[in-house]
């Protein structure tokens, strides 16, 4: 049985909120937790708000990420060619490409299934690709 539509906003709202946590211990691990002076953590926290994460969460994260028991997370870029020519690359920022590949509906088809499955890794923050949409 397919899981209801209001299960299926959960779960994606849940798993932005578990990327952004990540996000956020990132970037105070590598510019300290003043948002002020970190323009990391500064965008971070507002794409937080920009997915209507609670304010607790955001604070909860950040407390976290000052824990000396918590685990040591690394931003790690993975780039690689999927079907078809379509290059992607696991990033923190949005990355636009510059160069687009056409494809037919059913290579474009094939893609986005490879696409979703990468994403639905709960250790993947964002996926890109240069499929022409």
């Amino acid at each position: 049985m397919e899981p209801s539509v209001s299960t299926r906003i959960l779960a994606a709202m849940s798993k932005a909120f578990t990327r952004i946590g990540k996000d956020i211990v990132i970037a105070m691990k590598e510019g300290g937790p003043d948002p002020d002076a970190n323009a990391r953590l500064r965008a971070v926290i507002q794409n937080a708000k920009s997915v209507n994460m609670p304010k607790d969460n955001i604070e909860r994260a950040i407390k976290r990420a000052t824990d000396k028991n918590q685990g040591n997370y690394k931003e790690v870029l993975f780039v690689g060619y999927v079907p078809q020519g379509i290059a992607i690359l696991s990033s923190g920022f949005e990355r636009i490409p510059q160069v687009t590949k056409e494809l037919s509906e059913e290579a474009a088809a094939d893609v986005e299934k490879l696409l979703e499955k990468i994403e639905e890794n709960h250790d993947v923050q964002n996926v890109y690709h240069t499929m022409q949409e």
